[in-house]
């Protein structure tokens, strides 16, 4: 799909709603360890991570240039300290023709992720202790900071917005939000219907409106962001929230993390190998095959 890269901001938003909860529930049970906390993020993140840098190493060895390698091996350094992101900002726009040959460029976003939990946890529990009842505001008006360094840099320097954690850290923030706050509010019936309908339109329809020359994230990054909210918070119970809870829906959720890492670096080989852009069948058996690998 066109727009098909707001999935990473719907991603952002899931993670950081996920990740605070267990971040708030650890310190309600007085549980809390940042060195627990980050075993569970490298038993979750790593194995599928060295998985698909293995064979993108193995790969690049059949398919890419001696230069290329090189290159490879500069983004291979940077994923595994998830540094990526800065790796990527520094060498290339991400919708260029040189970046679209980058097998691990979409692990920019696991950088954001990483580098964003890096201060995150430790500010929380630094609240919890001095400041509880101003958590969400806190993290709400950080989120805010964000956002609007975000739209400025968005129109000033498009790269940097991007692919920087301070123009990116609001939309973890408003998972996080969520999580602490807002979610617990009830909310009618009726209401949660039409607000978890309108969260998944919000979802959807950037994915067939966006293109690579739309200005983004600015503005347009707050669609889908906001939809993944509305959803997370509001479409239990609805139609919606049962329709995203059937059984085909919960297994890819399950794979799509693993799903994510490989599907990138095949679409790159796919490309390199028989030089043209992928057809309909091809799509097809790719997809088909990242979810195999996943």
């Amino acid at each position: 799909m066109p727009g098909g890269y707001v999935g990473v901001d719907v991603f952002f938003v899931i993670s950081g709603y996920l990740i605070t909860n267990i971040l708030i529930s650890d310190i309600e049970a007085s549980r809390y360890s940042l060195m627990e906390f980050y075993k569970r993020r490298a038993l979750r993140i790593l194995p599928a991570l060295f998985a698909v840098v293995a064979f993108t190493l193995l790969m690049s060895s059949f398919l890419l240039l001696p230069a290329e390698q090189r290159e490879l091996g500069a983004s291979i350094v940077a994923t595994s300290s998830f540094l990526s992101n800065f790796y990527f900002w520094s060498v290339s726009d991400y919708f260029s023709a040189p970046a679209e040959s980058a097998p691990l460029l979409h692990t920019w976003s696991l950088a954001v992720e990483e580098q964003f939990y890096i201060f995150f946890p430790i500010l929380l529990l630094f609240l919890s202790k001095y400041s509880k009842k101003h958590i969400p505001h806190t993290i709400a008006l950080l989120s805010l900071a964000s956002f609007t360094l975000c739209l400025f840099l968005t129109k000033l320097h498009q790269e940097t917005a991007f692919y920087l954690l301070p123009t990116r850290a609001w939309e973890l923030g408003i998972g996080a939000t969520l999580a602490i706050w807002a979610y617990k509010k009830p909310t009618a019936k009726r209401s949660s219907f039409a607000l978890s309908a309108a969260g998944l339109a919000l979802i959807l329809t950037p994915v067939f409106l966006l293109e690579k020359n739309s200005e983004f994230p600015g503005w347009n990054a707050l669609y889908p962001t906001v939809g993944t909210a509305l959803l997370i918070g509001w479409a239990n119970g609805t139609t919606v929230g049962r329709f995203l809870s059937t059984p085909p829906m919960i297994w890819i959720g399950k794979i799509s993390y693993s799903f994510y890492l490989w599907h990138w670096p095949l679409i790159v080989f796919w490309r390199l190998e028989f030089g043209h852009d992928l057809s309909g069948l091809e799509a097809i058996f790719l997809f088909s095959l990242s979810i195999v690998l996943a």
